[in-house]
């Protein structure tokens, strides 16, 4: 939550503040709920319960903001006072009845405590705002792309250190200068509410806006009270500002809303933030941070009528006007992705802070490396004691959180439209048909040597089966117990494939090209008439190879992406990475499963696709995630 110079002056008056929930109290309680449901069956679940009772995240994801009933006219005596509606038709109700599991005396004496003990130690915040009300937020001008402590906004008891505070009191050290936290509960409450705060753009960034309404850098400038929009509290249209617009969340987004089970699974495909722990806060910020051109373009800001004449040294007021049609539209797809994030990533860092513990010897050990191979599609081979991943979680904690993550990384609209540009199958009776032909057929002699046996073997799809036959090339194994992430991030993008070559790889009924052992079923391949690998009945009767499209080919595809990715995390082996994945693609020719043509364009589907993800933000973040696994697997080995 943020300033609200309307209720300045009621604190003053009364003694105590009135209400006004950032992201709404449905908003910060659908992050608990999607917290809640993320972290079931985790160790990190029971430590929550053992410091809320029989209260939840989704509850307790509002406490901070109750304190905001807490105020003081002397600085001495603090009061609680329970606000009630001024809506006719519920005259008298409690006006934030999210609150009422608070209200008991020992519940109002905790509110009153933490305001007391957080009131005067960071200073006012333009001469108003006292301690707690600054740890909801940041003011990094809209002119940058990231947080970065030091810009102007930012202090040392904002909301990216209210959030690096309550961690660290929860693993049991002493909470820094200004924070005081009566206990691990407090603790908690506060930390399930500042990330959510730390995920609405408008507690991250704001505008600095000089008098004739243009975007101004404070850090380039100099930082002046009239510059300041008070995160978009003193953008007004009308009655309503700007901050409590982007507050506010749809009844579909609520806990119970329509799309909350929609949330959830948008939620499992959120891996845990790449780097340290300790950092992680900042680059939520940083996130909210460059969102700025979305959350500000399509708005058109004048000074209001009362503000004029007003200098820079005092505060002013700003008339906004939308002029992009879309801009509410644009604005719910932002809330539901920040939401979903929020509550994702409340859950990875609580699971950071209470990770999973081997108990019974190797027996839990065991399940969770299974749990974590049947997350990636497939037997990893892993055994052993509980691998701690390079992001802080437990390969159980990626198998379990991340399970169901079934989703690609780009919407069907921003996914290249391959069928555009990729050139057709060679035709019927061409010189490049004729050249493909001739291929297959001179591939038969390899079959029965040592590389139709490796081809037979690359016959895999399964991100579990198809990492190990990388390993010689990488130097090392990856598996579902040492590369979660990853595992998750192979079948993400399988996704997008199968998305971006539908339109190319139609079914053979529908005229697609037949596959070579199919249109010359007289010759030799890696199924017939010998099972080289044991594959058939997956092929044939799972997967129906003989009856889907030869043009282009997915395997290629996937043999080239692997390569690429496994090179980012260790390009010193990228040559040795690279040659394998192409021979991964070709060995679909010497299995006689596709023609050269097919391998081409399946790897050109995979640089394009590569490039495209490339600048998507939870791509980049899970990239480097792998990094960090694939470097801590070459480690061990």
């Amino acid at each position: 939550m943020k300033r609200l110079p309307r209720f300045i002056l009621l604190s003053t008056l009364a003694g105590a503040p009135a209400l006004a929930l950032a992201f709404g109290a449905d908003g910060h309680q659908q992050v608990g709920a999607i917290a809640d449901a993320l972290l079931k069956n985790s160790r990190a679940e029971q430590e929550v319960k053992r410091l809320l009772g029989d209260l939840d995240l989704r509850t307790v994801a509002v406490w901070a903001d109750c304190a905001r009933a807490v105020g003081s006219s002397d600085n001495q005596n603090f009061i609680y006072t329970v606000a009630t509606s001024r809506d006719p038709a519920h005259l008298g109700e409690p006006a934030f009845p999210e609150c009422t599991v608070f209200e008991s005396d020992a519940g109002k004496e905790r509110l009153r405590n933490f305001v007391a003990h957080n009131w005067r130690q960071c200073g006012k915040a333009h001469g108003a705002q006292f301690c707690h009300s600054q740890y909801h937020y940041t003011d990094v001008a809209s002119v940058h792309s990231s947080y970065a402590e030091g810009y102007v906004g930012t202090s040392e008891f904002d909301v990216v250190h209210a959030i690096r505070a309550a961690t660290a009191y929860l693993r049991g050290q002493p909470a820094p200068a200004p924070f005081v936290f009566a206990d691990r509960q407090e603790a908690l409450m506060l930390l399930a509410h500042y990330v959510g705060d730390i995920h609405q753009p408008l507690h991250a960034v704001q505008l600095y806006l000089d008098a004739d309404g243009k975007v101004l850098d404070p850090d380039a400038k100099g930082y002046k009270t009239g510059y300041d929009t008070a995160g978009g509290n003193l953008l007004l249209s009308g009655k309503e500002r700007l901050h409590g617009k982007w507050d506010s969340v749809p009844a579909s987004l609520k806990p119970d809303g329509a799309q909350a089970q929609a949330l959830q699974q948008q939620a499992r495909c959120v891996a845990p933030t790449a780097g340290d722990e300790g950092n992680w806060a900042a680059r939520w910020a940083g996130e909210s941070v460059a969102a700025a051109p979305q959350v500000f373009a399509g708005l058109r800001f004048t000074l209001a009528a009362g503000s004029s004449g007003v200098g820079d040294d005092a505060a002013r007021n700003w008339d906004y006007t939308i002029v992009d049609p879309d801009y509410d539209a644009r604005a719910d797809a932002i809330k539901a992705g920040q939401l979903a994030k929020a509550g994702a990533r409340l859950a990875w860092l609580l699971q950071a802070i209470w990770p999973e513990q081997a108990a019974d010897g190797g027996a839990q050990a065991g399940a969770a490396s299974a749990a974590a191979s049947a997350a990636a599609s497939g037997a990893s081979g892993a055994s052993g004691a509980v691998v701690a991943s390079a992001s802080g979680a437990t390969a159980a904690a990626v198998a379990r959180q991340m399970a169901g993550c079934g989703s690609g990384y780009l919407a069907a609209a921003a996914a290249p439209h391959i069928e555009q540009w990729l050139p057709a199958a060679p035709k019927a009776g061409s010189a490049a048909e004729a050249a493909d032909i001739a291929a297959f057929k001179h591939g038969r002699a390899t079959l029965r040597t040592a590389r139709g046996q490796q081809a037979a073997e690359d016959d895999v799809f399964v991100p579990a089966e198809v990492l190990p036959r990388f390993g010689e090339a990488l130097g090392v194994e990856l598996n579902g117990a040492n590369a979660p992430v990853l595992m998750v991030l192979l079948k993400r993008m399988q996704a997008d494939v199968s998305r971006l070559v539908g339109p190319v790889k139609r079914m053979v009924a529908e005229g697609g090209r037949k596959r070579p052992f199919v249109a010359f079923p007289a010759y030799k391949s890696c199924l017939y008439p010998l099972d080289m690998a044991g594959h058939r009945h997956v092929d044939m009767v799972d997967f129906s190879l003989d009856k889907t499209g030869s043009y282009p080919s997915t395997h290629a595809w996937l043999g080239l992406t692997v390569a690429m990715l496994l090179s980012e995390a260790a390009p010193e082996r990228a040559d040795a990475l690279l040659a394998r994945g192409l021979a991964f693609g070709d060995s679909r020719v010497v299995c006689g499963f596709h023609y050269p043509s097919d391998v081409e364009a399946g790897r050109t589907a995979a640089a394009a696709l590569y490039a495209r993800l490339r600048g998507d933000a939870a791509f980049a973040n899970d990239i480097e995630v792998v990094k960090q696994e694939v470097a801590a697997a070459r480690r061990r080995d």
